[in-house]
């Protein structure tokens, strides 16, 4: 009886004194007392705590959308569902915790069609009296990767993402079988992805993720109509996605705004690359807000690059979004009228893509 009472004993003073370092100290060294003096308890109980550290685990499976489409380049995590701990201690093993409380066993990313085959190591941490130390094991599947993150509107700044069912004290091999994600906004990631692997490919570097949201958009109208819509619409590091615009090639076409807003905000070497901004703000956002616009419409020389290098931006990755530039007549009874009609600027892009 005394042995099991000081074998208690030297677990509580181990465990506060392990709490204590991770608080006050930077570290236990062999310089510390403490340290010393907790290495002698834990000599002490160490032959008497049996701790499972980790077990080898094999997770598959697919990351789709509620129709069926595959995701490409989704975040995959397989994870240990009942027990974690936001700090790593010795003592548990060489395991990634993450702050909700569960082991993060793998990470990983879909392929290009949706499937995952992810491999680590996880357990639940316990002494030799545990029911069971085995992983219960689960899989999320999460729209996030290097080209942006996509959100939900109804709870802002809340990743898309789903977890798939648990299985308990599993140390086999698990198919975890179709972990599946909103359609719409599986279909806009699928969109984005495509859209920063093209243009990342043509530029030769990495372009700057963006945080989109879906469904999105705002309010416009028809030109010369009073008919409206939802249309998307973008700024330097977010876009907003109206439902219907996921996989027609308007993601391509935002994500060409966010480049030119990019491209203004990465300059502010003058007072005119400031005025040069501003004005660009205020005159696109007063035309867009308050009509539609096509190929052909006359709005300011700003507005027509605009759209014209959104347009042309579209073109290239998915071969839509501009006129039939080999037939296409410039609109315009001079330069100065030319320049602000978007099908212009758009073809006259394109030409040079073409050529170049």
């Amino acid at each position: 009886m005394k042995r099991v009472e000081g074998l208690e004993m030297n677990k509580k003073r181990y465990g506060f004194g392990l709490a204590l370092c991770a608080v006050i100290l930077p570290r236990c060294g062999e310089d510390s007392s403490l340290g010393a003096d907790l290495g002698g308890v834990a000599d002490e109980t160490a032959a008497a705590l049996s701790w499972v550290t980790d077990y080898a685990v094999s997770v598959t499976g697919r990351c789709v959308t509620k129709d069926g489409t595959a995701i490409s380049g989704a975040a995959v995590e397989v994870r240990d569902q009942d027990f974690g701990i936001p700090v790593s201690l010795d003592i548990v093993g060489p395991i990634a915790l993450d702050i909700s409380g569960n082991d993060i066993c793998a990470t990983g990313k879909s392929k290009s069609d949706g499937t995952f085959s992810l491999s680590g190591r996880c357990g639940d941490p316990g002494f030799s009296t545990s029911s069971s130390t085995k992983p219960d094991l689960y899989v999320r599947c999460s729209l996030e990767g290097e080209a942006g993150r996509l959100f939900s509107p109804d709870a802002p700044w809340t990743l898309y993402n789903v977890t798939s069912s648990i299985r308990a004290n599993s140390t086999a091999a698990y198919n975890v079988g179709d972990v599946k994600l909103d359609t719409g906004a599986g279909k806009a990631f699928n969109s984005l992805k495509y859209t920063v692997d093209k243009l990342s490919g043509l530029i030769g570097e990495d372009l700057t993720p963006v945080w989109v949201v879906y469904p999105g958009g705002r309010e416009a109208f028809y030109e010369n109509s009073e008919d409206s819509y939802f249309a998307s619409y973008a700024g330097a590091i977010f876009m907003s996605i109206a439902e219907g615009d996921e996989s027609n090639g308007t993601v391509a076409h935002e994500y060409g705004h966010t480049l030119q807003f990019q491209a203004i905000m990465d300059d502010w070497s003058s007072f005119q690359s400031l005025l040069n901004a501003w004005n660009a703000g205020v005159e696109s956002l007063s035309f867009a807000t308050g009509a539609g616009h096509t190929y052909k419409t006359v709005s300011n020389p700003v507005m027509a690059f605009a759209e014209g290098w959104a347009e042309f931006n579209e073109g290239v990755v998915y071969g839509t979004g501009t006129p039939k530039c080999s037939t296409w007549t410039e609109i315009g009874a001079d330069e100065d009228e030319k320049i602000q009609v978007e099908g212009n600027i758009a073809c006259r892009l394109m030409r040079l893509y073409d050529k170049w």
